[in-house]
């Protein structure tokens, strides 16, 4: 048998909790999977400062060794750049280069234009310079075909697979409790779910019904100013980070997991809060992947965010047939995730 050549992972890291953000969770799953059959990989942590003070000394010092190193391993790995904004490294990479791309991302989805554009410049260097571009599901991969005009043939859908850690845990006990967990970004729309929950705030009975919102972003003060506003913010509680054990628990105790998002590449945490059994509400008109809202809840408009919100809630039986229906189906998703991504390295 042909021996394998090392998988270079080229990842996100620029804080010490970058493993709790969805990029270092996709991270840590190809790890996982190149442990489970043996395989050799080398991480490598890519950074780019976001105070424009650093960027000299990032320019003079950070990126001439990040490149060295790549130099150095020469053609000898198989390079897989887990985030595309990291492909201003990939001219620099010699032998098979895989790029992940997690959306196709538009000006709304960062504060400066300026961000944008840089984005925009990294992303179509890692299309020129990447040998197969991999998508994390078939919205990505129209995305990247119908916005930026990346051939087809290039082109890999790969549908995330959800961490086997998040599971329904048996005696946890479910509180009153809405939950969202991702970006505190524009396109998570996250101001909707905030105004829903003032609506649910305001019916018979709810007096004890708390939000709780896991993420960090640009829109955390916007949102905190929201809800102070609409005299609940005593009832909405944020944190930028919580642990592994703590978002397994915080899946568990919730009975709603909420997902008003616009677009998403994957959506992880639905999967996730599924496999917990917390049943999950998204937007039918949002750019999701049908694949991972198939078991959850659809609604209109942020009247219907909050009517589904107050009925699972409220009505016993229907949170029980969403929540063992979403269970059932997020245990059983990504059974191909394996297969697909070692062909992709080694076949």
């Amino acid at each position: 048998m042909t021996e394998r050549k090392p998988v270079l992972i080229i990842e996100h890291i620029d804080h010490k909790d970058s493993e709790k953000t969805g990029m270092g969770v996709y991270s840590r799953s190809i790890k996982n999977l190149l442990d489970s059959v043996g395989a050799p990989y080398i991480k490598l942590g890519a950074m780019i400062p976001k105070e424009s003070a650093k960027y000299l000394r990032w320019l003079l010092f950070g990126l001439p060794a990040l490149i060295m190193r790549l130099r150095k391993l020469g053609s000898n790995v198989i390079t897989h750049v887990a985030w595309e904004a990291y492909g201003f490294i990939t001219p620099f990479i010699r032998g098979k280069r895989i790029v992940t791309f997690h959306h196709v991302l538009s000006e709304n989805d960062f504060p400066r234009r300026s961000w944008y554009f840089l984005w925009k410049i990294f992303a179509r260097m890692a299309i020129s310079h990447s040998d197969i571009i991999l998508a994390i599901s078939p919205q990505t991969r129209d995305d990247l075909i119908n916005m930026l005009g990346v051939p087809e043939s290039k082109i890999r859908v790969v549908l995330n697979k959800p961490s086997d850690a998040y599971v329904t845990v048996d005696g946890v006990e479910r509180e009153r409790l809405i939950g969202f967990v991702g970006s505190l970004t524009k396109r998570k729309n996250i101001d909707l779910l905030v105004r829903s929950f003032k609506k649910v705030c305001d019916r018979d009975g709810m007096s004890d019904v708390r939000l709780k919102i896991v993420g960090r972003g640009w829109e955390g003060k916007p949102l905190r100013d929201l809800a102070n506003s609409l005299n609940i913010g005593d009832r909405v509680e944020f944190a930028e980070y919580i642990s592994k054990e703590d978002l397994l628990m915080f899946y568990n105790r919730m009975m709603v997991f909420a997902n008003p998002s616009l677009r998403e590449g994957f959506g992880a945490p639905i999967m996730e809060a599924q496999r917990c059994s917390a049943p999950v509400i998204f937007l039918k008109h949002a750019e999701i992947p049908a694949e991972v809202t198939k078991a959850a809840v659809g609604c209109e408009d942020e009247d219907e965010f909050a009517d589904a919100m107050y009925r699972l809630l409220t009505d016993k039986g229907y949170w029980s047939e969403v929540s063992e229906k979403g269970e059932a189906y997020a245990t059983s998703f990504g059974k191909e995730y394996d297969e697909k991504m070692l062909d992709l390295y080694f076949g």
